[in-house]
């Protein structure tokens, strides 16, 4: 090779470069005259020369995740008080400092050491195992309630100094928990404990040299592998930093297998709704909030990023009623904007565009799609979106998912109520049921049932419910622990009132007065004694978890095949229910029951049987029996509005002939109004002030 022939191009751009020969062989090395960005494709053109002429090799790389740019923050480091929690929302105690100051990197750790935080301000939790390290924060400033608390720090935070990765399973990758990328910590904490905990960091997020545009990764860890066990969300606190008053935009959302061990981090990188890798704009002075659904937290680092394209910010998550088939969808402007004009939707495998709305706002779009005059099958419904942006050669953004749509209202549903297990009348003696057969509203075994039924009634561990809870609620039912642990809690099994939260109430086809949900799962069980009537039933169980974590909506169905009014009995299992986190405990959402190959399935019931719930994880409010063999809902009225001009404008569901009359006496005479489609929109005549309308059922 030719001395001095050698140059390097990187994407078509020129790149410094130099040769060292070494006897026959010649390293050529190119350094970027800018940091490489994470997860970017580089094409690499090599030029020399020899005694036959010119030559080009190419080739191409990904670079990994972590760009040469990152911005690092510290789990421990949330927003600190300076006057013992009163006042809040403060931040980088040691400006100036190098090596401490939060918004300078390398950032090494311990700036904010010894200094407390203001409840509900600067973060949001109280953790039972509190680890009394590094902060201070202490809602009750000293007062050891009457000499027996312990545990005086709200949140619980270790050491973790130079630890070993984790598994990286989920195509995450395994790290050090104190390596940040381009530099070492010399002082870590993580954050364990977590459950719908919160932390707000202020910092001054630098010019990256790309706009302010980021990448997102959590370091997080979890003592098992299971879907979901590392959660997380990020979200930009848009006002009221400083107060218990804050308004957030979501930035993306965590999720992964664990690590396989506490401590043990894995690289998770944040998502957006379509499943992408988010990318984000921070620059200058924000306020970030960290909400932790599970696993123990770290850090997270903010990795530079080329300007994106527009992107799905938000997809529906809750399941929709039947009749109530509203979806909203938010999508986010990146480098380049959306066009609204372009957007298309399917649903259920159907074009929904022309039932479409999409509205421009000043960082997306909206869009908003409403099915309610359509009476929806119970069940996973694919969705499909798809838009362009308004570069000059336009880029197609698309995403996709499942909605669900839960069995409400479905007539004939048969209502299990989770705190109306079988009971005792003796403390000996198990497998009661129905206390109150014969009452109107108040028999188990008749819909509706309104609850109560079993109101201050014991039961007998091992043979009517299992499990023995650490924070037990005292309402409700009386079944006795023999040997509590905490004064003053002395039931086995956690109870808490729930009049106000989502489906906390409804039935679908009716609302309860009195409900209950149960707390605290882990190893429990609970045995229910009715008589069906005969049907096939899909099964749905009211059950939620704080933040939207996969898999923690998780239980399985039982029939318990030997008497119930013993111990030692047998099982066979009915089929599991699965679904991602609530979003909040008591905001219950309907999980329906599936086979082993994750489809929807149906048990028959006929008589007097009895069904088990098993409850590892998330709060548990009541069972839904939803025939498949259900008498049809006729058509029904949804909407009445009365528009500016005076017309009225309605809405409804089912097949049906719309029918109008100025008069319900003496004779009404009823007049097909033909071709009527919901909606339909009335405008008042002259010399007639009133119209009735109905709805005749079609088949």
């Amino acid at each position: 090779m030719t001395d001095g022939s050698t140059s390097m191009k990187l994407n078509g751009a020129n790149m410094p470069s130099t040769a060292t020969r070494t006897g026959n062989e010649t390293k050529v090395v190119g350094t970027p005259a800018t940091p490489l960005l994470g997860n970017t494709v580089y094409t690499v053109d090599l030029t020399y020369s020899d005694n036959t002429g010119p030559h080009t090799v190419s080739w191409s790389f990904t670079a990994g995740p972590l760009s040469q740019t990152i911005f690092a923050i510290e789990a421990e480091d949330f927003d600190y008080s300076d006057d013992g929690g009163v006042t809040g929302g403060k931040h980088n105690p040691h400006k100036g400092e190098a090596g401490l100051d939060v918004d300078v990197m390398p950032y090494y750790g311990g700036a904010y050491d010894g200094l407390s935080a203001a409840f509900n301000i600067d973060y949001n939790g109280d953790d039972p195992g509190d680890g009394g390290n590094y902060r201070t924060e202490d809602r009750y400033f000293g007062d050891d309630n009457g000499g027996t608390r312990t545990e005086f720090n709200d949140v619980s935070i270790y050491a973790n100094n130079n630890v070993a990765g984790g598994t990286g399973l989920g195509g995450n990758l395994s790290i050090n928990s104190s390596d940040r990328g381009t530099y070492q910590t010399t002082v870590n904490y993580s954050l364990g404990w977590s459950g719908g905990d919160w932390y707000n960091y202020t910092r001054e997020f630098p010019d990256n040299g790309t706009g302010g545009w980021w990448e997102v990764y959590f370091g997080l860890s979890f003592g098992g592998e299971g879907a979901g066990q590392l959660s997380t969300s990020l979200a930009l606190v848009t006002s009221g930093v400083g107060t218990t008053t804050q308004t957030l935009d979501n930035l993306g959302t965590v999720n992964g297998p664990g690590s396989g061990n506490w401590t043990r981090n894995n690289l998770v990188p944040m998502r957006n709704a379509s499943g992408g890798i988010a990318v984000v704009k921070l620059q200058g002075l924000k306020t970030v909030r960290a909400s932790i659904s599970s696993g123990d937290y770290d850090f997270i680092i903010f990795s530079a990023a080329p300007p994106p394209p527009p992107s799905i910010d938000s997809a529906p998550l809750d399941s929709v009623k039947r009749n109530a088939g509203i979806f909203d969808w938010v999508l986010k402007d990146g480098g380049s904007q959306v066009n609204p004009a372009t957007v298309q939707v399917t649903i259920n495998n159907q074009d929904v565009t022309s039932k479409t709305t999409t509205t421009k706002t000043a960082t997306g779009a909206t869009v908003h799609v409403d099915l309610s005059s359509t009476l929806l099958n119970a069940g996973p419904m694919p969705w499909t979106l798809s838009f362009k942006d308004n570069a000059g050669t336009p880029q197609t953004v698309s995403g996709s998912g499942t909605l669900m749509v839960n069995p409400y209202p479905t007539p004939g549903t048969f209502v299990i109520e989770a705190e109306d297990f079988n009971y005792s009348e003796d403390n000996v003696t198990g497998g009661k049921t129905n206390p109150l057969a014969g009452t109107p509203d108040m028999d188990v075994n008749v819909m509706p049932y309104l609850g109560g039924a079993y109101n201050n009634l014991s039961a007998i561990p091992e043979v009517d419910f299992h499990g023995n809870d650490g924070q037990d609620g005292n309402v409700y039912r009386t079944e006795q622990d023999p040997a509590p642990t905490v004064e003053g809690e002395v039931n086995m099994v956690s109870f808490s009132i729930d009049t106000n939260g989502r489906y906390a109430t409804d039935r679908g086809i009716f609302n309860t007065t009195a409900n209950y949900r149960i707390g605290w799962a882990g190893d429990n069980w609970f045995n229910y004694t009715r008589t069906f009537p005969a049907n096939d039933y899909q099964v749905w169980a009211a059950l939620s978890y704080d933040g939207r974590g996969a898999g923690q909506l998780h239980g399985t169905l039982d029939m318990v095949t030997s008497d119930p009014t013993k111990t030692g009995q047998t099982t066979q299992q009915l089929g599991t229910f699965d679904a991602p986190c609530s979003a909040g405990w008591g905001r219950n959402e309907l999980v329906p029951l599936k086979d082993n190959a994750g489809a929807i399935t149906s048990v028959h019931l006929d008589g007097v049987k009895t069904v088990r719930y098993n409850m590892p994880t998330g709060d548990f409010d009541y069972l839904l029996f939803v025939p498949q063999n259900a008498t049809p809902i006729g058509p029904q009225f949804t909407k009445f509005q009365i528009n500016a001009n005076g017309s009225i404008t309605i809405e409804w569901t089912g097949t049906a002939t719309l029918e109008s009359t100025p008069a319900l006496t003496p004779n009404p005479t009823w007049t097909t109004i033909q071709g009527a489609t919901s909606p339909f929109t009335f405008t008042p005549q002259p010399g007639t002030p009133v119209l009735f309308a109905r709805l005749k059922q079609t088949p």
